[in-house]
């Protein structure tokens, strides 16, 4: 099963037809279920953001309800025609989002005479703007006092939890889709974008200090780069100067140095406001030389 999927290339965010969940007698919140057929683009979208839809065929397309992020992908232990993919950092939104309305331009998949048979598919993925279109009306919607702003000032509500899941999901995706439009959809050792035949980017938006060392989802803590890159930053084999020179340890394999920049540094924005912060770069760099001194 797995093996099938490896293949998958990596995409944004998912939206998820809830229908599927009363059946199976799930709330969501720890797993999602589908078809098999939609298996390649969960498994593709493993770690992405999935948010939840309530679909109707009526005029106003039904509702965006909840949303989380997209775990392991696995099959039904039951159900050979239907796979699982676990959920974390799963919240509710307390205000329902319409999908369609005045000023609302969510999904451009369901503009258009196939909306309905769009509407009511399980799985389709959904690009980061569309996204961080749709959190951010559930964060701001201002038709109820119970919306995410007010919800987020209190830390002694039941739902406090869920609602800084909520927060640093939004935060994350709103980071991504500012790093990669800042980088040009290129890897910034590299200066390859590349792209699958549907348009999906290649390149991951990481952090430089990493989250667990308190790192903050900034853009002056962040880079694009391909996945190799990504995975050779992670793991210290290579690390920028305060110029953005970048440097490379004695483990790091030849044949992906003959990838990196001919110039032998990174490709930066030009806005100072959108460069990686020398802060976190030294801090990187620190933690680069203990490993290989």
């Amino acid at each position: 099963f797995h093996s099938r999927l490896h293949s998958a290339s990596g995409m944004s965010c998912i939206v998820y037809n809830v229908r599927n969940l009363d059946r199976f007698g799930l709330t969501g919140a720890d797993a999602i279920i589908f078809e098999r057929r939609y298996a390649s683009t969960v498994f593709a979208a493993k770690g992405e953001p999935v948010i939840y839809y309530a679909a109707r065929t009526s005029h106003n397309g039904g509702e965006y309800v909840a949303a989380g992020r997209v775990g392991d992908v696995f099959p039904h232990p039951v159900s050979s025609g239907h796979v699982l993919a676990s959920v974390f950092e799963y919240s509710r939104f307390s205000v329902k989002v319409r999908a369609f309305g005045p000023g609302r331009n969510y999904e451009h998949s369901l503009f258009g005479y196939n909306w309905r048979s769009m509407a009511v598919r399980t799985v389709r993925p959904l690009p980061d703007d569309q996204a961080l279109a749709i959190l951010d009306d559930a964060s701001s919607n201002s038709s109820s006092p119970q919306g995410f702003r007010e919800l987020e000032q209190s830390a002694y509500l039941p739902s406090a939890r869920g609602i800084e899941s909520f927060s640093r999901l939004r935060r994350w995706l709103g980071l991504r889709h500012r790093c990669r439009s800042a980088y040009d959809y290129r890897c910034s050792f590299t200066g390859i974008g590349l792209r699958d035949g549907k348009g999906n980017f290649e390149a991951d938006c990481c952090h430089i200090l990493p989250v667990a060392d308190l790192g903050p989802d900034e853009i002056s803590n962040s880079l694009l780069l391909c996945k190799t890159m990504h995975w050779a930053l992670d793991h210290f084999l290579i690390s920028l100067e305060d110029d953005f020179r970048i440097i490379v340890s004695d483990a790091f394999d030849p044949r992906y140095k003959s990838l990196l920049n001919e110039n032998g540094h990174a490709r930066i924005p030009a806005d100072p406001a959108l460069q990686p912060s020398v802060r976190y770069l030294r801090q990187h760099r620190a933690r680069f030389f203990s490993v290989h001194r």
